[in-house]
């Protein structure tokens, strides 16, 4: 359920902030930001409309960031977790 949100609301989110006052678009936009950007993997109307091949820099692009936004949560899982016991 939280993947098909991001999927279908995250590309907005960040025209919804622009309609909200202060504090709700700071929190807003942060919430934009720290989510990860599944649409720009959605290649679905590139497919189904015949578009030609995505440019290799642009998939490049979007590894990086989908390996960097991986070393981030791994890194803040290595943060939680390092001083905790194996056993249960």
């Amino acid at each position: 359920m939280v993947i098909l949100g991001i999927l279908v609301l995250g590309g907005h989110l960040n025209q919804v902030a622009l309609q909200q006052r202060e504090p709700l678009r700071t929190v807003t936009y942060t919430i934009y930001f720290l989510i990860p950007h599944l649409e720009w993997y959605d290649t679905r109307e590139l497919i189904a409309f015949d578009q030609p091949l995505v440019p290799w820099r642009y998939c490049a692009g979007v590894s990086l960031y989908a390996a960097m936004y991986c070393g981030f949560l791994l890194f803040g899982a290595w943060l939680a977790f390092r001083r905790k016991g194996l056993q249960a």
